[in-house]
């Protein structure tokens, strides 16, 4: 099942699966999925958390890597 996000704000595609880094923290992590409750947020698993994070597309830049 693939899931295609558009991130308006730079006009790029933020897939599920795909490193981003957020731009108010500076924190990396992986998209997982758009969160359940609200499709305008997308669930981020940051690296050394260990449950995900509601975002907003606008938030996350992809990342290379």
């Amino acid at each position: 099942m693939g899931f295609g996000f558009h991130h308006d704000a730079h006009d790029t595609h933020i897939r599920a699966g795909q490193l981003v880094q957020h731009s108010v923290t500076g924190r990396f992590g992986r998209v997982h999925s758009e969160a359940d409750e609200d499709a305008r947020f997308l669930r981020v698993l940051f690296q050394g958390d260990k449950r995900t994070s509601r975002c907003r597309p606008e938030e996350l830049e992809p990342t290379h890597g």
